[in-house]
């Protein structure tokens, strides 16, 4: 009976200290629940591995046999220092590999993150996480890190994982890469992860491609219902600039990447994936500002290094030239030699027919010799052709010698003409007006030896002063030089305002019309009263 009852005691003890049946209950939710992946899946979606993790993971039994060490606890310092050494050694191309695995750890750590109301709010950033991921599976680095495999795995699960927790316009907004399965991206992930996980992203990438956007399209028909919330057309337009989108940027920068890879495989036998994005980097930093001239500098580049004859992609291939350099050379410095020397020669023939390398004359002063400010006024000479009389006794000897001189220069000038020489003279002048000046054997004959008719009045007169010659115009006949040598019947004129007049009408001002009266009285031989 004792014993019974000390039994029954200690089981009803146990049941109510430590093994109640609410308590049993409780605890095994939650064993259930950790299993089912609360905080493990929680701490590997929002931790991602740097560099040095993936160094350490791939190269530390390499590091510890350098170094003499033993995987001991007593050696754990040590080995930590030696790897620690070992990566501060490395220099930066021996730790891009490792980089690589980072960048795909922190690719599978964002789409794992994508769930729930970021995943349905959005669209745009899926696409982007699916491009960055699939450019960081280009990039794996397969022969130079052990965990690379393991990492781009990781990726492409995730991606999978994703395709679950999303519906069709969520698929079509994943694809947002040109071309789907045939995006140059695509292939070169494909190709550098290997053939099994290859075909799976294809596959994948495949299906969203082929995903209705019938649903994704009617969220910007309804979104227009209130013009204030509409955004400027401007910003719709222009995809780099302020109010682009950053899918539309890197959707035209893939596009200009492809294009040069496929010029590069022509020109080159095989297409460089670095070597074009390295190009297209440049080009983007120096000309990505405006969308229109990045695609004409894109398209240029890309003709130009195309062409059979051009060696510009050889040259950054050898390393003579950058790929800053090539993307900041203008479109006839992208030209080849030959078509450069072709232009330049038909430039040169242009300015030797066309362009007139000095001013031609703007008048006939300039053309003789003379300042336009009429500094230097040529002289002038006669050009009369009649013999001077000799053996009058009532023309003066200084008279003669003045007779002589102006026969002699006037025979000289006239040799080459007729015999007959016009009694017209033309003074050069800004209008290139002849002016009719009389003859001075007509008008004053005392130059040619002759004598002036004169009248009682005009007697008196000249005994105080010279009288001046008739200065009426003619007109143009010629006269032989007998009737020239004849003294006129008609009275000469004494009006000198009207010789003034006369080059008043010629269109001359009053300053020039005095000047040139005073040196046609200077060319006569007489002074002016």
């Amino acid at each position: 009976m004792g014993k019974n009852a000390t039994k029954a005691s200690k089981t009803t003890r146990r049941i109510t200290k430590k093994t109640s049946p609410e308590k049993a209950l409780a605890k095994e939710k939650k064993q259930k629940k950790e299993k089912k992946g609360g905080k493990g899946t929680t701490r590997k979606s929002s931790y991602a591995k740097n560099p040095y993790q993936y160094f350490v993971m791939s190269q530390r039994k390499e590091v510890m046999s350098r170094a003499g060490l033993e995987e001991t606890p007593m050696n754990f310092e040590k080995i930590a220092k030696a790897l620690s050494a070992a990566w501060h050694a490395l220099s930066k191309p021996n730790r891009e590999p490792f980089e690589a695995c980072a960048a795909l750890d922190r690719s599978r750590r964002d789409i794992d993150q994508m769930k729930g109301a970021r995943l349905r709010s959005s669209p745009d950033e899926l696409g982007y996480l699916v491009k960055t991921a699939v450019e960081a599976l280009a990039h794996t680095p397969l022969d130079s890190c052990s965990a690379a495999g393991k990492a781009s795995e990781d990726v492409v699960k995730s991606l999978e994982a994703l395709d679950n927790r999303i519906d069709n316009a969520g698929r079509a907004a994943a694809a947002g890469l040109r071309n789907g399965p045939k995006c140059a991206e695509v292939l070169l992930a494909a190709g550098a992860v290997g053939s099994v996980l290859g075909g799976r992203l294809t596959a994948l990438i495949r299906k969203w491609s082929a995903a209705p956007a019938a649903k994704r399209s009617r969220a910007p028909k309804e979104a227009p219902k209130s013009p204030a919330e509409k955004p400027p057309p401007a910003a719709q337009a222009s995809p780099t600039g302020e109010g682009g989108k950053e899918g539309d940027v890197d959707k035209l920068r893939s596009l200009v990447v492809g294009m040069l890879m496929r010029t590069a495989g022509q020109k080159l036998g095989q297409a460089s994936f670095d070597l074009c994005q390295r190009i297209e980097g440049s080009l983007f930093r120096q000309f990505g500002d405006n969308a229109r001239e990045y695609r004409q500098r894109a398209r240029s580049l890309n003709v130009n290094i195309g062409r059979p004859d051009s060696r510009l992609l050889q040259k950054v291939v050898d390393g003579s030239l950058s790929p800053a350099q090539l993307a900041g050379l203008s479109g006839e410095e992208l030209a080849p030699e030959a078509l450069r020397i072709q232009r330049e020669m038909e430039r040169q023939k242009y300015f030797r027919e066309e362009v007139h390398l000095t001013a031609a004359p703007k008048n006939k002063r300039e053309l003789m010799g003379g300042q336009p400010d009429g500094s230097e006024r040529p002289k002038l000479r006669r050009k009369s052709s009649a013999p001077p009389e000799e053996g009058d006794a009532n023309n003066p000897a200084p008279m003669e010698d003045k007779s002589s001189s102006s026969t002699s220069s006037s025979s000289s000038s006239s040799s080459d003409s007729d015999s007959e020489s016009s009694v017209w003279e033309e003074i050069p002048s800004e209008g290139d007006v002849p002016m009719p000046i009389a003859d001075a054997a007509a008008d004053c004959p005392e130059m040619e030896g002759g004598q002036v008719p004169t009248t009682e009045a005009d007697s008196a007169e000249r005994g105080q002063t010279a009288s001046a010659p008739a200065l009426a115009p003619r007109s143009p006949p010629r006269e032989s030089p007998q009737q020239l040598a004849a003294p006129s019947s008609a009275p000469a004129r004494k009006e000198k305002p009207d010789a003034l007049n006369f080059f008043l009408s010629m269109g001359y001002d009053a300053n020039e019309a005095m000047w040139r009266l005073g040196r046609y009285y200077c060319h006569a031989g007489l002074g002016a009263s």
